[in-house]
């Protein structure tokens, strides 16, 4: 069943399946029975950004996930023996120390250098932070590359100090049930700052406006700011479009500036007009849902 409706400025769009557990493939059933949980990463976000999404099933999509890559013996042993070389533990103990939950954002990208560098972080649950811990330092040792510390209030940052300087210094931190990837230091302490007063994500004026039960027990959750991203998405091209003319490639830039100007000038144009996009997924007995919320462009 499908409606749309439109109320205080926000338009609504609802999708509900129904099934049956009999009627689904038993790879399925796992990844659709994961209950709707509150999402305790929302208190992280820092106020402003432009990308965010968390979901619980990431037990049941990694099951998958090796289950569909390996259908034999001899590849899954391959596959097992390589993940352990590389990462120094093995497959069964890296996916039993994570938990059910992870997050990704994007704050913003970053430009006015050679090249645009995003601002983006990754939460994973994780029961066993020791594992996760000794998974990272074997994959950067490998990768013959040092990690400095830097002691942050009672959590310690792993970092790698880049000759790029604080915009590209991937940093990593485990606290409160979740390690945290970011691609800069400080980017992570925003996130490991979040009991401070500062606001955050759920503070913020149009992730209100979108919030029709966002920040309540949830499958999965996502918040888009597409004037954002269509601002930097138009930067890039014109970025894009200096580079080919800058190589002495004629036509390159010819072809990148016609498809610029009469095919994603338009489409970028019409994204920038609107602030704000929240989803949810969550699941009941026999039926899945989804809400998907737009802030409409007349909105102030």
């Amino acid at each position: 069943a499908a409606m749309a409706s439109t109320e205080g400025g926000v338009h609504h769009q609802r999708w509900r399946v129904r099934f049956t557990a009999e009627a689904l493939t038993p790879g399925t059933v796992p990844m659709i029975g994961v209950r709707p949980q509150p999402n305790p990463t929302l208190a992280w976000m820092p106020e402003s950004l432009m990308y965010y999404s968390w979901r619980n099933d990431l037990r049941e999509l990694l099951a998958s996930i090796l289950d569909l890559s390996h259908p034999d013996v001899d590849d899954a042993l391959t596959f097992k023996k390589n993940f352990s070389a590389r990462t120094g533990v093995a497959v069964e103990d890296a996916v039993g120390a994570l938990g059910g939950q992870f997050a990704f954002l994007i704050r913003d990208i970053r430009m006015g250098g050679i090249l645009p560098v995003p601002e983006l972080a990754l939460m994973v649950e994780t029961g066993r932070p020791e594992i996760i811990d000794r998974m990272v330092e074997t994959i950067v040792r490998n990768s013959d590359m040092a990690m400095e510390t830097e002691a942050w209030g009672a959590t310690t940052i792993r970092y790698l100090a880049l000759p790029q300087g604080e915009a590209l210094s991937p940093a990593y931190a485990v606290g409160n049930g979740f390690a945290i990837l970011a691609s800069n230091r400080a980017l992570l302490k925003t996130l490991l700052d979040r009991e401070k007063n500062a606001p955050r994500l759920p503070d913020s004026a149009l992730f209100k406006a979108v919030d029709r039960g966002l920040s309540g027990p949830n499958n999965r959750v996502d918040f888009l700011r597409p004037d954002q991203a269509a601002a930097r998405l138009k930067e890039m091209l014109n970025l894009g479009l200096s580079l080919a003319m800058m190589s002495g490639k004629r036509q390159d830039s010819h072809r990148i500036a016609y498809l610029s100007d009469n095919v994603l000038a338009p489409l970028l144009e019409a994204l920038s007009a609107y602030k704000a996009v929240g989803s949810r997924t969550f699941s009941e007995k026999n039926a899945i849902q989804a809400d998907v919320y737009v802030l409409k462009p007349s909105s102030p």
